[in-house]
């Protein structure tokens, strides 16, 4: 659906075509989604950690983008495996939001398993071919590997909702709510 006004929203239905429906009270709850690198998008060769976990084959080696808890968790993982592993992280280190102790240790841990990193750069773009990928950083910098796994958060599902049509304030894709979770428009919370 999307909103049309503070007390519509237009539902797309079954047969192609639209239905107006009034409401009195509504819940924002439109969930997130896989966020991706810029200059990327889905194939055979990039995917995100969700395709990833329900695969049966490993590649030989892949490009991890992010080094939050999900791109650690699957380089770890997938080192156990045997699996060449690079992370990629445009921020200053892994595990960037962590405590510098912590940071540390993980950063240690890695090197002395294996696992290569590049941090504290960002991506400039992916090309995918028969072979794999080939990712190149804004340094100039590059890397090749099977495949490439993006994992570099989630972000709001809101884009083309009519939210911002409707007076719901967004910011950077987030629907903005005051303390008791209200949008500030009619009877519409998030």
């Amino acid at each position: 659906g999307k909103f049309t006004g503070a007390n519509s929203i237009e539902v797309d239905l079954n047969d192609g075509g639209t239905e107006k429906v009034e409401f009195d009270n509504a819940i924002i709850a439109t969930g997130s989604s896989t966020r991706l690198v810029p200059g990327t998008s889905l194939s055979e060769n990039v995917v995100t950690y969700e395709k990833q976990i329900m695969t049966k084959e490993l590649p030989g080696s892949i490009i991890i983008a992010g080094a939050g808890a999900i791109g650690m968790e699957f380089a770890y993982v997938l080192k156990n495996y045997g699996v060449d592993v690079t992370i990629v992280e445009g921020l200053p280190s892994l595990v960037p939001n962590e405590d510098a102790t912590i940071v540390k240790n993980f950063e240690r841990a890695f090197k002395k398993r294996g696992i290569k990193f590049s941090t504290g750069v960002f991506f400039q773009g992916v090309e995918q071919n028969n072979d794999g990928v080939k990712v190149t950083l804004v340094d100039g910098k590059t890397f090749e590997a099977d495949l490439l796994l993006v994992a570099v958060g989630r972000g709001p599902v809101t884009a083309n909702l009519g939210y911002e049509e409707a007076g719901i304030t967004i910011d950077r894709g987030f629907v903005i709510t005051n303390e008791r979770l209200h949008t500030g428009v009619g009877n519409i919370y998030a």
